[in-house]
């Protein structure tokens, strides 16, 4: 009878398993729990089987993930109840729970036991990997079970299964909360979320990059490479052996670098990254993960902080010069002055009319060189000061007007004029670039030789270097060693010509408040000179010759 009994239950056990085998497929996760427990149900003809899994919150309720229902359906879905003294409560111990047909006896505070006339129980525990219970699978029925060998290794068996998934299930589960979490994140930072996975050489973006660089995810791609060519042409060499270097140390450790990047528009942004260095189990680097943040308005910031510092302490210096040349300078005229009041006393003391006639010319001269150095130096002080608004001005228009306003004493001297190449446009102001190459005309002029004089006016390009204007021409030529004196405030190389001294530091101040430099070039007294402007240009305009 016993061996009967035996061959029996393994031919149901062997049915039971088939028939689960078959509804579960390939299912996972809820339809998976929920096909297992109308298999054990219908199985067993139970009342009633579920799934549940315990709260993390509170492992004293349970949350009823599937369920089956031999007649009417009564649970609510999604059901949460209380454990407390209830036959689960044992199961949630971690102990296997099989009451034949005494459930209601065993634990009357039980009302929904009652309520629903369950009289027999079999119930056991989900546990993970670890050997926690995370939930319980159970059977009720409102008639005695008869065969409790059978339904004990088919409940643990499925319980078994049931247990795995209800893990995996809720592994899933808390990546996709930890995903949202971290993507809400990633989406309320200002910053540039980055994964190079360093195995594949494939490099993903948060969204926010397309914001700030302006390029499509078409355009950025995932290729190293595509980040690459955007940096600086100065960053990437140095970028690149750090990057060599980091990857090749023993340890992995946070890192932080600053580069530029080229936007679409094509202007570089300063970007500051910051992250750190996945390796695998044998140290080989897997994977660098980091997020980088647009800085460029600080480096910006900072750039212009160590300019007003640089210019402050320049001016500083200058005004010490100023004060001693200036000084200098306007004693002359004061000793003149002082020298032909005495004289010019002593003359009309004795009645000499012609002596007190050239006396006042010579108190005159001094207040007209007085009055001349003061006009100078206001208009050099108003340099630093009044800058008209910039505007595009074609340098080709400027070299006209200042040809024009210097018209007859072109002509007087027989100068050949020649715009040898097409010359930029400029930007900035447009009278005070007329006063340089007034200036630099002036000079040329006033300097000139006797036989032949000429002055030449183009422009150089290159690849690497803004356009710069040059001003040549044949005339008496300057000594190499006073290249730099000649833009020094009351600097006259021959003290017997006419001016101040002022024009070409007047020159120099213009072209570096419109962010330009000049430098002369000479071989030697009469060999010419050649004035050199670099500025930045924007188109060419036609070439003429006067």
């Amino acid at each position: 009878m016993e061996k009967t009994d035996e061959i029996e239950r393994l031919r149901r056990s062997d049915e039971i398993l088939r028939t689960t085998i078959l509804q579960i497929g390939e299912q996972s996760g809820l339809p998976y729990l929920q096909s297992l427990v109308n298999s054990l149900g219908a199985a067993f003809d139970s009342k009633l089987a579920f799934v549940g899994q315990l709260s993390p919150e509170d492992p004293t309720k349970v949350l009823v993930l599937a369920h089956w229902e031999r007649d009417e359906h009564l649970l609510p879905q999604d059901l949460i109840y209380d454990l407390t003294d209830t036959p689960c409560e044992q199961i949630a111990c971690n102990c296997l729970a099989i009451y034949r047909d005494d459930v209601q006896e065993m634990f009357p505070k039980d009302e929904m036991l009652r309520e629903f006339g369950y009289v027999s129980y079999a119930g056991a525990p989900l546990t993970n990997s670890r050997g926690e219970v995370i939930g319980l699978l159970s059977l009720l029925n409102d008639k005695p079970f008869d065969d409790i060998e059978l339904i004990t290794s088919m409940l643990k068996l499925f319980a078994s299964g049931a247990g795995k998934e209800l893990e995996r299930k809720t592994a899933e589960s808390n990546l996709q909360e930890n995903e949202h979490r971290l993507q809400l994140i990633v989406d309320l930072t200002s910053d540039v979320v980055w994964d190079w996975d360093i195995v594949n050489d494939t490099i993903s973006y948060s969204d926010r990059i397309y914001e700030t660089l302006g390029y499509t995810v078409e355009e950025m791609g995932s290729q190293r490479m595509t980040i690459y060519s955007l940096m600086h042409p100065e960053d990437l060499p140095e970028h690149l052996a750090w990057l060599d270097g980091y990857l090749k140390g023993s340890e992995g450790g946070e890192f932080s670098f600053d580069l530029r990047l080229q936007a679409r528009d094509g202007r570089y942004r300063w970007i500051h990254s910051s992250g750190t260095l996945i390796r695998d189990e044998k140290g080989e680097p897997k994977r660098m993960l980091g997020a980088f943040t647009d800085v460029s308005e600080s480096k910006e910031a900072e750039v212009e902080r160590e300019r007003l510092i640089s210019e402050l302490e320049f001016k500083n210096s200058e005004l010490e010069r100023f004060t001693y040349t200036v000084s200098h300078e306007l004693r002359s005229p004061l000793v003149t002055l002082s020298g032909f009041v005495g004289i010019l006393k002593e003359d009309i003391e004795r009645k000499e009319a012609e002596a007190v006639k050239q006396d006042c010319h010579e108190i005159m001269q001094a207040v007209r060189k007085m009055g001349t150095l003061l006009d100078n130096l206001l208009e050099l002080s108003r340099v630093g000061r009044v800058l008209d608004p910039h505007e595009i001005v074609p340098l080709h228009e400027l070299v006209q007007e200042s040809m024009s306003l210097l018209d007859a004493r072109i002509k007087n001297a027989g100068i050949q004029i020649n715009i040898k190449d097409a010359l930029p446009t400029i930007s900035g102001d447009r009278v005070r670039w007329q006063q340089v190459f007034q200036n630099l005309l002036e000079n040329a002029v006033k300097y000139r030789c006797s036989q032949n004089p000429s002055i030449e006016i183009g422009v150089i390009t290159g690849r690497d270097r803004p356009p710069t204007i040059f001003v040549k021409d044949n005339g008496i030529g300057i000594d190499p060693k006073f290249h730099q004196r000649v833009f020094g405030l009351f600097e006259k190389l021959d003290p017997r010509t006419e001016g101040t001294g002022v024009g070409l530091a007047l020159v120099q101040r213009i072209i570096q408040l419109q962010g330009g430099r000049i430098w002369l070039d000479s071989p030697g007294p009469g060999q010419g000179c050649t004035f050199y402007i670099e500025l930045p240009a924007v188109e060419p305009q036609p070439i003429e010759t006067v």
